[in-house]
């Protein structure tokens, strides 16, 4: 599998957690506004695939999810 580059998980980072706006970031980085809203949208992507993995994982038997209440990943769904 190809690793995410590290200037769009920064970007990700800056926006996110941070809370900087798309135009800081884009500048502190060098890229355009447009590159951080796909880093965006490519991080939360690859981070919603991983959360789904682990949980097709760990899972015993259908339902129970449905049993413990609400999944995970609920809140990641686009």
């Amino acid at each position: 599998k190809s690793r995410t580059d590290p200037k769009t998980v920064q970007a990700f980072e800056m926006l996110v957690y941070h809370s900087l706006s798309p135009a800081v970031v884009a500048e502190q980085l060098g890229i355009s506004t447009h590159d951080v809203y796909l880093a965006k949208s490519r991080v939360a992507a690859k981070l919603r695939e991983i959360v789904l993995r682990l949980e097709s994982e760990y899972e015993e038997t259908p339902g129970e999810w449905d049993a413990a209440g609400a999944r995970p990943s609920d809140g990641l769904r686009a």
